[in-house]
């Protein structure tokens, strides 16, 4: 992500998923990439599961819950 190339990030953040789907942060971060390539449905869905996966950590809980809230407008 931090080369901005998003959708190398996504195919390797959907291993990382496939090898442990509870890694909030994989959904979080496959999420943003999908938000920046206008896959905002499937954004969606990703942003919703890491909060799900989440839950104990309060900031990053928040900070999904801004762009699902953003999405949803």
């Amino acid at each position: 992500i931090q080369t901005n190339d998003y959708k190398n990030a996504e195919v390797s953040l959907t291993k990382a998923i496939e090898i442990d789907d509870f890694i909030g942060d994989a959904y979080y971060y496959r999420g943003i990439c999908k938000l920046t390539e206008g896959e905002y449905e499937s954004a969606l869905t990703d942003l919703k599961i890491a909060v799900e996966r989440t839950k104990e950590n309060t900031g990053l809980t928040v900070n999904i819950a801004s762009v699902v809230s953003f999405v949803n407008t």
